[in-house]
């Protein structure tokens, strides 16, 4: 595979995007960011904008808590060569994976900022850099198209005989600013390409975990710190906000990518839940939604064509939300991305393969602490 600074030389400007233009809150913050000569005002135009424009509600609470961890990797780091580009990403991904460790932060963002690939055509070779830096962040070989790809994210839980680690897997997603007035407007980001996890399971736990907290200091008089996390305090209120942001969709050029059915257009039974759905979405399933692109594949072949509506031959997904909220041997997704497993201690050893679809992709499993080494050695690094 060609290295990232070969495929960034290959790149051709966007043919539809002088007609196009960019929507204006995306150009502000491209432009700032294109400018921008360091990763603290990095973070503050790429934090403001995903906590104001992009559709999906966790990522917003994230992103204004500031629970997303952000690696920029810029032309500079590019024109190092691909070793030195892996590098950078794993010095903040072990910085990342600290603060999960300690519930502050429960997403990572890898963005590649430039403006060459800003302006990039969504074609062959915008979608071979996609696979590379996603190769490089994900310690691969290379980064099949339309397959779900997982990193994890890892918490520290205290108990009376030494603290518990807990994992949970989460999908890896592109996005990228030629997505932006076209019809997966949804994945755009500005200045560049990114790649994206957010654990919402990890996100809950670290909440209740802080409230537990709160609450023992409360009783021993102590004082609390004021590190409250976000509002998303249970699984059961996850469930309603990831209907909420499929409802959110962006109405692109070619009408919402991603939508709610009613219930009564499920043929499956539907697994119950116990979770008070919001009002706005009450009315709609709460197990399965539909998507013009699979939401959990981490690089869409369907995004690199330069089409700008929605190409004929693109058909509909059946989704599903269950890894939220049913708990059953069948479904090891709520486990492995939703309630979460234990990994420090004594564990059986992995199933296997992981399965294709979201319910059963992954089995999850309790590991030794010296199966993991790159989370051992982000809890024993030191701060830097």
């Amino acid at each position: 595979m060609s290295s990232l600074h070969e495929l960034v030389a290959r790149m051709t400007i966007d043919p539809a995007r002088q007609a196009l233009g960019f929507e204006a809150v995306l150009e502000r913050a491209q432009d700032d960011l294109l400018r921008a000569t360091n990763d603290v005002d990095r973070a503050r135009i790429l934090g403001d904008w995903l906590g104001n424009y992009q559709p999906c509600m966790f990522g917003k609470v994230a992103a204004r808590k500031g629970q997303l961890a952000l690696c920029f990797v810029t032309d500079e780091h590019i024109s190092q060569g691909d070793e030195a580009v892996h590098a950078h990403i794993h010095r903040e991904k072990l910085r990342w994976r600290r603060q999960a460790a300690r519930g502050l932060q429960s997403g990572f963002v890898v963005i590649a900022v430039s403006a060459a690939i800003a302006y990039a055509s969504p074609d062959e070779v915008l979608q071979e850099f996609a696979q590379r830096l996603a190769a490089l962040y994900l310690n691969r070989d290379g980064a099949p198209l339309d397959e779900v790809l997982l990193d994890y994210a890892v918490l520290e839980v205290p108990g009376r005989e030494g603290p518990h680690l807990v994992r949970w897997d989460a999908g890896v997603n592109v996005f990228a600013a030629a997505g932006d007035r076209r019809w997966w407007q949804d994945h755009r980001i500005p200045a560049g390409l990114a790649f994206s996890m957010n654990s919402v399971g990890h996100m809950v736990k670290s909440a209740q975990l802080t409230d537990a907290f709160h609450s023992f200091v409360e009783t021993l008089n102590l004082i609390a710190p004021d590190d409250e996390q976000g509002k998303i305090g249970s699984l059961e209120d996850a469930l309603s906000v990831a209907m909420l942001t499929i409802d959110n969709a962006s109405d692109a050029v070619s009408g919402k990518a991603t939508w709610l059915v009613s219930p009564q257009e499920v043929s499956a039974s539907c697994p119950k839940t116990t979770a008070a759905i919001r009002k706005k979405v009450a009315d709609k399933s709460y197990c399965l939604y539909r998507g013009m692109y699979h939401t959990d594949h981490t690089i869409p072949t369907s995004y690199f064509r330069v089409d700008v509506e929605r190409p004929r031959d693109i058909r509909a997904f059946d989704l599903d939300f269950t890894y939220l909220y049913h708990d059953s041997v069948t479904n090891p997704a709520y486990r492995t991305m939703g309630a979460g497993e234990q990994i420090r201690g004594e564990g059986r050893k992995g199933q296997g393969a992981r399965p294709i679809n979201k319910a059963r992709r992954q089995w999850g499993s309790s590991v030794r602490p010296d199966e993991v080494p790159e989370v051992m050695d982000a809890l024993r690094a030191a701060d830097d």
